[in-house]
């Protein structure tokens, strides 16, 4: 068991690497779970990147509305003045 979650370590945090799973025992059971876990965890962090990209992505929609918003007030005060 020591040896399986020594492979996983030595993946360096690449959750696409998958043990290969050729028992038929409950360490090939626990290998398979693992395997299903890493798929889990790939999917999950995927997900929260693109939650990021889209938040990032708001955020700055939102500066330039308030940017060009400043820019029209500033603008709307000067011609009045």
């Amino acid at each position: 068991m020591v040896n399986i979650v020594e492979k996983l370590g030595q993946a360096g945090g690449d959750l696409t690497y998958r043990l290969d799973v050729t028992r038929k025992d409950e360490t090939g059971a626990l290998m398979n779970g693992l395997n299903i876990l890493m798929a889990s965890l790939q999917r999950m962090i995927h997900d929260i990147a693109g939650s990021a990209d889209h938040l990032k992505l708001s955020a700055n929609r939102s500066a330039t509305i308030a940017e060009t918003s400043r820019i029209k007030m500033f603008y709307n005060s000067s011609v009045r003045n």
